[in-house]
């Protein structure tokens, strides 16, 4: 035999596994893993036990008689969790190189695998751990989540942090998974909203869903990392079937391009083409009427791979548990991406809604009614007459640039054109709890909108050595422009139709007619911002960022034939300040502080002024854990958002529907409690991610019932949310089960009666409540895979919120079925 050849034999079945290592080359080897046939398009039944990489891959290679490539120096000092089940040979290998910086490609009978491609940003020092996208094809997003079988991400790209590991971000910050949404069987952004940890739905509707983060609404949302939408509007309606993850940073962003909300930071992360064909499919019903089918093309557009492409087609219809409701979307979604030269990355797109639904009428039923009446699940009052329609475009661009290994250029640019057309009539009066007798629908509306957001943001960031250590120096600026116009429409005369809630009947309700202009109201909000971070090395382990922002929002209004003057607004401060320290491998420590401002920009007080902008600060102190190369991670923190000034609603004006607010009053609204989550896996057949809450929210300062102020609502003091998935060593068989519960939620309102000038106190408890879901799925043979989805298997009666008298008293849905099949070639 040649020096450094050895041979030896592999398993029980007497094939030759050949061992070549070229001994000139020391510790960077080449490790050739040859067997005779390339069978990697089926799937196998995997027994590899827990260790080293590189004698799992050997292990696999004798399991699958497949011919592996590979440096040897490149799998030291990497572990894996054992492999049990059956998996196709790219899922295996998914499996045991996810969290390392190596990627594969499946060529030629041969699997070659190596290093993957540099991180494209961050704002510290870190190294990105990347995980292996696909085996069939790999995407340019080096934190893709799409062929991960894991709830444990690799890292997050929101705010101005950039591609980063969880570990190294000195926040809270949590991400959904692609696998994770499979598993649940979470379709759109409302559905991930209601999983996320830490969040707590006020409302869930058909066209309005409220969330809080501690405490405070989650008005912030990013697509790609990019500009921020002023409102979730465009997105709710639509489904996840062109994204990749779901991102959130709770508390104020203060390092990136946010507005400095309290509630946090949502980001949507867009699929990427992949750099090989790539067809899947999915198709689902379920209760009431539920039907969906998703269909998935992507690849390369060019024998060079250089230019590649992605599709997405989904159609969506289905009723509501409650009745008369509907609703029917499509969306459809398409991408493309150049390599441009070296380092340089550049993709476009454009992504198309449509939906027309039967909402629910307002935002459901008052306290009044439930509690005087004993009204059923099903029971709701909508009007076959009514609808809401809505047409959503977007057109993206995005550009990274890795330049000379020390400059990162980041550009996004995104038109988003939303056009709406909604009939609907408001519910009035008090409800007699034993006639049934005493509402009434009134105000006939239909509003014809068209809203038009501009959204740009670049970011550029420059690495630097001093003191023998590596330190970034970055900008990001970003501008927004908003412009909205709606058209008002209402009946002629004075459309009132009384009847009796226990006699309830849609049909009787006539149509009105809507035909008399009445309103015309346009607006136009332009948001600007700068921001200037620096992160520096304080010892090999221990990295400091400090970041200053400076804001400016102006905004131009319109009411008929009446004008408002053009409103401005500025704001500058030390927004962000975090310490992050490594304490071992697994182990590190973070202390952070964000600024805190909301402007009021669009409200105004009785005097016509703006009020006084909302200001505070949002602390983070905690730990994070990251194992098993980060296919397991907890994060424990202790956390405090102050919000001063908060404004509050004391009556509207006939001249001026922003009208009335104040925020002068001398009070706080302080959030304060401690988040855990922990994702990834444990063992080879258990998927985890848990995650618990304790909040405490109160006021400070000034008498509330003298300034008439609004409490934080539906924010229970205990927030538990869990999800775990099984999966059999014998069977292609899954078992899935999640839990769902938060205790009892105690909320009042103290508002300004117009008529006497009085204030009111109102109060409402929700109760606590548990839910319990399930899912059973089973891998029918290779790339197919048939699902079953229970939401509230024990069928517990609960509301999504409570409200005393505004509406907002909504049930949860009762147990609900969704079964799904799904295939990929």
């Amino acid at each position: 035999m040649l020096a450094g050849v050895q041979e030896c034999h592999a398993g029980n079945s007497g094939k030759r596994l050949h061992i070549m290592i070229n001994a000139l080359r020391g510790p960077l080897a080449t490790l050739m893993l040859l067997l005779c046939s390339a069978a990697f398009a089926q799937v196998f039944d995997l027994r590899i036990d827990a260790g080293a990489l590189d004698s799992a891959l050997i292990e696999l290679a004798t399991q699958t008689d497949v011919q592996l490539i590979v440096d040897v120096g490149l799998l030291a000092n990497h572990d894996v969790l054992a492999l049990s089940g059956r998996y196709s040979l790219s899922q295996a290998l998914t499996e045991l190189l996810s969290g390392t910086d190596l990627m594969f490609e499946i060529a030629d009978h041969t699997v070659r695998i190596g290093p993957g491609p540099e991180p494209l940003a961050a704002i510290g020092t870190v190294e990105i751990v990347a995980g292996v996208l696909d085996g069939v094809g790999a995407s340019s997003d080096i934190l893709a989540t799409e062929q991960l079988v894991n709830y444990a991400a690799p890292g997050a790209s929101l705010g101005g942090f950039g591609a980063t590991r969880l570990r190294d971000i000195p926040r809270a910050v949590s991400v959904m998974t692609q696998q994770r949404m499979r598993d649940q069987h979470i379709v759109d952004v409302a559905d991930a909203l209601d999983r996320l940890p830490g969040l707590s739905l006020d409302e869930r509707t058909l066209d309005r869903t409220i969330a809080h983060g501690r405490a405070f609404p989650l008005e912030d949302i990013q697509l790609d990392g990019g500009g921020l939408l002023h409102s979730f509007d465009n997105l709710l309606e639509g489904d996840l079937s062109a994204y990749d993850r779901v991102e959130l940073l709770r508390g104020s962003d203060g390092v990136g391009i946010g507005y400095a909300g309290p509630g946090g930071l949502l980001n949507l992360v867009r699929k990427r083409p992949l750099d090989s064909p790539q067809l899947g499919i999915q198709a689902g019903m379920g209760s009431w009427s539920f039907r969906d089918v998703t269909i998935d093309v992507t690849g390369p557009l060019t024998r060079s791979r250089r230019l590649r492409g992605r599709s997405v087609l989904s159609m969506t219809s289905k009723d509501y548990f409650y009745a008369t409701s509907d609703l029917s979307r499509q969306s459809l979604y398409l991408v493309a991406e150049a390599d441009v030269a070296q380092g340089v990355l550049a993709r476009s797109g454009v992504q198309w809604l449509r939906q027309r639904a039967t909402p629910w009428p307002d935002e459901g039923f008052g306290g009044q009614e439930l509690d005087q009446a004993e009204l059923s699940r099903a029971q709701s009052l909508t009007l076959p007459w009514q609808f809401d329609d809505r047409n959503s475009r977007t057109l993206f661009a995005a550009l990274d640039a890795h330049l000379l290994d020390v400059w990162f250029i980041e550009l996004r640019a995104d038109q988003v054109v939303t056009d709406t057309d909604e009939l609907s009539a408001s519910l009035v009066g008090y409800l007699d709890g034993e006639s049934g007798d005493g509402l009434e629908f009134a105000y006939p509306m239909q509003i014809i909108g068209d809203r038009r957001q501009n959204l740009v943001r670049i970011q550029v960031k420059r690495l630097f050595e001093l003191w023998g250590l590596e330190h970034a120096l970055v900008l990001s600026s970003g501008r927004s422009r908003e412009q909205l116009e709606d058209v008002v429409y209402a009946d002629n005369g004075e459309y009132s139709e009384p009847f009796n809630l226990f006699e309830f009947q849609p049909s009787e309700i006539p149509r009105p007619s809507v035909d008399q202009l009445v309103d015309r109201y346009t607006s136009t909000l332009n948001r600007e911002n700068v921001t200037l971070a620096l992160s520096l090395k304080l010892w090999p382990r221990f990295e400091l960022t400090s970041a200053w922002r400076w804001n400016k929002i102006s905004s131009a209004r319109g009411l008929g034939q009446q004008s408002f003057e053009r409103d401005e607004d500025h704001h500058d401060a030390l927004s962000y300040v975090a310490l992050n320290a490594e304490l071992t491998q697994k182990w590190s420590a973070f202390a952070s502080t964000a600024d805190v401002y909301s402007s009021n920009m669009g409200m105004h007080t009785e005097s016509g002024n703006i009020p006084k902008p909302s200001t505070g600060r949002s602390f983070d102190v905690g730990l994070k854990f990251a194992a098993l190369d980060d296919r397991a991670q907890a994060m424990l923190s202790w956390y405090r958002v102050e919000l001063n000034h908060p404004h509050r609603y004391i009556g509207s004006s006939q001249d001026d529907p922003s009208c009335c607010y104040d925020s002068g009053a001398d009070y706080r609204i302080l959030s304060q409690g401690l988040d855990f989550e922990f994702a990834g896996r444990l063992g080879s057949r258990w998927r985890i991610a848990t995650n618990y809450q304790f909040n405490r929210n109160w006021f400070a300062g000034a008498d509330v019932y003298e300034h008439g102020a609004t409490a934080n609502k539906s924010v229970p003091k205990h927030l538990f949310k869990s999800w775990l998935n099984w999966s059999s060593r014998r069977w292609p068989l899954e078992l899935g089960v999640g839990l769902h519960a938060q205790s009892r939620s105690n909320q009042f309102h103290i508002f300004q009666m117009s008529a006497e000038g009085q204030l009111i106190r109102t109060a409402m408890s929700q109760p606590g409540y548990a839910r319990v879901d399930g899912r059973l799925h089973w891998a029918v043979s290779r790339g197919w895979s048939v699902s079953m989805n229970v939401e509230n298997i024990l069928d517990r009666h609960y509301f999504v919120a409570r409200e005393f008298d505004f509406g907002s008293n909504l049930y949860g849905e009762p147990r609900r079925y969704r079964v799904s099949v799904r295939a990929r070639w």
